[in-house]
């Protein structure tokens, strides 16, 4: 089982005959046929147990046919009745692990055999094949290779077991009729089972097959040369991926159609009924036997492919292992959407489909970089169906894009930065499929990409272990350097000692040393119990800070020699272990179980030590712990404390200057100190034409009794302008005479005296115009203002004068009579209105501020008082969340949106953020911000004042705590009644691996 998919084979010339034998025709056929039969976890349980038969049987070659097919039966019950739904539920690698497990456990199972080592290999050390891609060593052991670079191994190894199974059914019936008693029972879509004493005659005639490939007619084209068989095979792979093509877009239509009534994760949402959540799951099994049918029939063509020409196969596998990883992937989708706010809190999550894809990309890489050996070269006749492939790739590409187009939001939703990933996969696929098309292939650095960014996906905190200075750790990461893949470091020789300098000792016993001690010194853990900075603490992140977060929470904490190990450096230095060991199986098994139990004792400590953070309560109905019930509530209250308290940032000079203070969260009508608007900078009006006389200011344009829109939008900012014109100058009045007396003495003699003068009533309108920057201005009201013109005086004595003087001037014109001497004016004419859409702009910006100083308490040393607690708050339920439900993040997207995600409880200061950018934006307030939930009925929350974006927070946060406590509760109580088991993944990877290699050794 350990050899490859892909022997050299040599081209064939365009004229020659293509002929296949029988035996490879049917084992091509074979293990089409049992993917075809068998799907999801059934098949994944036929692959281990053949594995574990063939070992078996060829350990008891005299066994009857009742005790082989006991056997058989009794290694499959295991499997059956070991494998719980829940493991079902977990990322195929998990749900590998589980069954190994079982089945070494199992009572007679064969462990040291040759098919189930190399299944264990597969486990156990699935990564690109060493010395192809670059990795640095911290990269190899992160766990994100192994979790996602399974798929292309995998599948080459089972196709390789399938031909075992075949090829020695043939010559043993006792065998041929235990497999086919168990392995090949009819099932409802098959229910003729399926043999493998068949002959190719029978299984081309095989279930979904049949339809699918066309055997006979690959087998005409070949004889008739290699250029017809090329065109058969170019055909009937267009039509296999097209039919593929087919069933991804009726799955991305129906994901459309769920998104348009589903709810968004960690919103309030009713959740499906019992009905939907059946309908859901019979749509994704029926959906992958269709994939899996397909994909059965894809791998007869690279079989057949793999027999005349290594390179040109090597390109029809990588597609079909892409696809099938990405088809599969979008398919368990459907049913994460369908299944949002289903009341087990177990199900499928949107997690696993992004780390699916990324293991597609990584897949992808595997297959050009030697994991499918042989030279990738094409021949000219083979360049049409060369051409396909490459559609292929482009079609699932966009395939991948479309799957993001419709699904970005609730990326974010569920955790901040998936999108970013997401993104991070596109690129790479184009970036892959690039180099693809050259002959030196450059896949290196899109692998380095691809592997950070699932790291990051996992939660795995490699850059924070390059990041520190140790001298043990690099004294291990030097270790590992070294040993894992010696011999591919040193030209194919293994390591050659036992023990001595260098050595499979001295490599263990460094593994070993940094998983029980360097991993738990005080630069990868924190021991300093009574220190509340949290910068300090989780400067490792949580699994660095194990006994400080249990003492911070009230449970039993390790002293200054017995701390829980950094996880993330324990499951590197586990790795390596293994790696090592199964790379050196003799001297591993010499070695003895003391390093392997040591290490497994180290790991065990971590997730019993994370997994008292989700010990539940006794109580079926209450079964949250005082941890979690604590965290809540304190969110709750820090909520409410930090809210208040940010009403004393509103006057922050920031946000308005001290010296014009206002009402943040009034309108642009409140009341202002006119007083402290500027004075006018003009003193001189001209025509509101442009051309004519200019007149000196009159006294009454003083700009302070506009209409107040306008005055508060020039008190926020000074830079708007105020200015006048005049315009629409008239008589108002026929002339007429005024007089006026005095006494005056002439000759002696005291007489009256009158002045008598011929005035002309004259008016001008003026507009008071407001510019905010960067604009002419708008007339904020408009004002007549009223003069006198004379035209000539005259004098008379003892009464007044209406003789005008025929010398008396003529008042003219209107226009041309203007001048410097308006006096009061009429009422003003205001435009009430034309200046509130641009003060409410500058009302919205000094908010902005306002948002943006509050958001940015979060990250300032000289914040509220009331921010710590708010900011440890969040830091603690999400750290107490990934060491306690690390299991729940990946399977409940409803806690893992209230937790993580855009809309949580931990993403406050981003709502502030994007407040701020929606007002600056001229986006309306709080409505169009898409990190408050919307209601059934569209509505955000009860708008009140005068914060209403702060008051909305407020009642959001408790719906959204009290959604969270839900979620938890149902996880607890899950917990409580052992449906689940909450344990750190890589963890628990880390351990299952020494645990089987360790069974494996002892059995060997």
């Amino acid at each position: 089982m350990g050899t490859v998919l892909l022997t050299q084979a040599q081209p064939a010339a365009a004229a020659d005959p293509i002929t296949f034998t029988d035996k490879q025709l049917s084992s091509a056929l074979f293990g089409a046929a049992v993917r075809v039969k068998d799907s999801g976890p059934e098949f994944d349980k036929h692959v281990i147990g053949s594995a574990e038969l063939l070992d078996w049987r060829a350990k008891h070659p005299a066994a009857t046919a009742a005790d082989t097919s006991a056997h058989t039966t009794a290694i499959q019950q295991a499997m059956d009745t070991g494998f719980s739904a829940i493991d079902a539920q977990r990322s195929r690698s998990d749900q590998l692990g589980r069954l190994l497990e079982i089945v070494y456990a199992a009572p007679g199972a064969e462990l040291s055999g040759p098919e189930l080592t190399g299944v264990l290999g597969v486990l156990t050390a699935r990564d690109l094949a060493p010395g192809t891609v670059t990795l640095h060593v911290g990269q190899r052991l992160s766990g994100a290779e192994q979790q996602y670079g399974l798929s292309v191994a995998y599948s080459l190894a089972s196709t390789n077991l399938w031909n075992s199974v075949y090829d020695r059914t043939k010559v043993d019936a006792v065998l041929s009729d235990a497999w086919k008693g168990e392995f090949g029972k009819p099932t409802a879509k098959n229910p003729e089972g399926l043999n493998p004493a068949w002959t190719f005659s029978d299984l081309k005639k095989f279930g979904a097959l049949k339809d699918l490939v066309n055997i006979d007619a690959l087998i005409t084209a070949g004889k008739a040369g290699a250029a017809p068989f090329y065109d058969e095979l170019r055909k009937q792979f267009n039509k296999m991926r097209d039919t593929l093509n087919g069933e991804n877009n009726k799955v991305s239509s129906a994901i459309n159609d769920l998104l348009a009534k589903a709810g968004f994760p960690g919103a309030p949402n009713g959740g499906p009924s019992k009905a939907d959540l059946d309908k859901a799951k019979e749509r994704e099994k029926a959906q992958q036997e269709k994939i899996d049918g397909i994909k059965g029939g894809l791998d007869v063509v690279v079989a057949l492919a793999k027999y005349i020409d290594t390179g040109f196969a090597k390109h029809l596998a990588s597609f079909v292992e892409t696809v099938y990883k990405v088809a599969t992937a979008v398919n368990t989708l459907y049913t994460s959407i369908a299944t949002l706010a289903v009341s087990t809190g177990i199900g499928a999550g949107t997690f696993g489909v992004i780390g699916a894809i990324a293991g597609a990309a990584i897949g992808l890489i595997q297959a050009f970089a030697g994991l499918v050996s042989g030279p990738d070269r094409t021949q000219e006749i083979q360049l049409a169906v060369i051409k396909e492939v490459r559609n292929g790739f482009a079609q699932m590409r966009e395939y991948v894009e479309k799957v993001y187009n419709v699904m970005n939001t609730r990326f974010d939703r569920i955790e901040k930065g998936l999108n970013t990933i997401y993104q991070t996969m596109l690129t790479g696929f184009d970036k892959i499929l690039a180099e693809l098309e050259k002959v030196d292939k450059k896949l290196d650095g899109i692998n380095d990409v691809l592997i950070k960014a699932v790291s990051d996906l996992q939660g795995f905190n490699l850059q924070i272990l390059n990041g520190v200075s140790d001298v043990d750790k690099q004294a291990f990461f030097e270790a590992a350097d070294r040993y894992v893949d010696y011999a591919v470091t040193n030209n194919g020789m293994p390591l050659q000692n036992y023990e001595g300098p260098v050595s499979y000792l001295d490599a263990v016993s460094k593994f070993a040393f940094a998983a029980k001690t360097t991993a738990r010194n005080n630069n990868f853990t924190f021991g300093n119990y009574q220190d509340r900075n949290l910068d300090n603490a989780l400067r490792n992140g949580p699994v660095g800070a194990i006994d400080y977060l249990a003492a911070r929470a009230g449970l039993p904490a390790g002293g200054p020699d017995d701390r829980v190990p950094n996880a993330d450096l324990w499951a590197q230095a586990a790795r390596a272990y293994t790696l090592t060991a199964i790379q050196n199986p003799a001297f591993a098994a010499k070695e003895g179980n003391v390093r392997a139990d040591q290490i497994v004792a180290n790991g065990k400590a971590i997730r019993d030590a994370a997994q008292r953070f989700s010990a539940p309560v006794n109580n079926p109905n209450a079964a949250t712990n005082p941890l979690f019930a604590g965290l809540l509530n304190d969110n709750a209250a820090a909520v409410n404390a930090f809210t208040t308290a940010t009403g004393r940032l509103a006057k922050d000079p920031v946000v308005m200057a001290p010296e014009r203070q206002f009402d943040l969260f009034a309108d642009v009508t409140q009341d202002i100190d006119v007083n402290k608007l500027p004075a006018p900078s003009f003193t001189k009006v001209g025509p509101c034409s442009g051309a004519g006389t200019v007149i000196d200011k009159p006294d009454f344009l003083t700009g302070k009794n506009l209409p107040k829109a306008a005055m508060f939008g020039q008190y926020l900012n000074p830079q708007w302008q105020y200015r006048s014109c005049w315009l629409n100058p008239a008589w108002s009045a026929d002339p007429y005479n005024a007089h006026d007396w005095h006494w005056e003495t002439i000759n002696g003699e005291k007489i009256m005296v009158y002045v008598n003068t011929r005035l002309a009533p004259h008016q001008a309108s003026f507009w008071e115009i407001m510019a905010e920057p960067g604009t002419s201005g708008t007339v904020a009201q408009g004002v007549v203002g009223h003069r006198n013109i004379p035209l000539c005086s005259w004098k008379s004595y003892d009464e007044p004068s209406d003789a005008v003087p025929a010398n008396c001037r003529d008042r003219g014109d209107a226009t041309a009579a203007m001048s410097s001497t308006f006096g009061t004016p009429d009422p003003p004419i205001r435009f009430d209105f034309a200046h509130v859409a641009a003060a409410n702009k500058e009302l919205a910006q000094r908010r902005a501020s306002f948002y943006d100083l509050v958001a940015s308490q979060f990250s300032r040393p000289d914040a509220l008082p009331e921010t710590a607690a708010l900011k440890d708050n969040m830091r603690l339920l999400k750290a107490y969340t990934d060491l306690g439900f690390p299991r729940a993040k990946e399977t409940d997207d409803q806690l893992r949106a209230l937790v993580y995600g855009t809309n949580s409880l931990t993403n406050l200061p981003a709502i502030y953020t994007q407040e701020a950018a929606n007002l600056r934006a001229g986006k309306a307030a709080v409505t169009d911000n898409p990190l408050l939930d919307k209601g059934a009925d569209g509505s955000v929350c009860v708008l009140t004042g005068p914060d209403t974006l702060t008051n909305c927070i407020r009642s959001q946060l408790a719906s959204r705590k009290d959604r969270a406590a839900g979620r938890f509760e149902l996880q607890f109580r899950n917990i409580l009644s052992g449906q689940t088991k909450e344990t750190l993944p890589l963890v628990d990877e880390a351990i299952r691996n020494i645990e089987l290699t360790s069974r494996y050794f002892r059995a060997r």
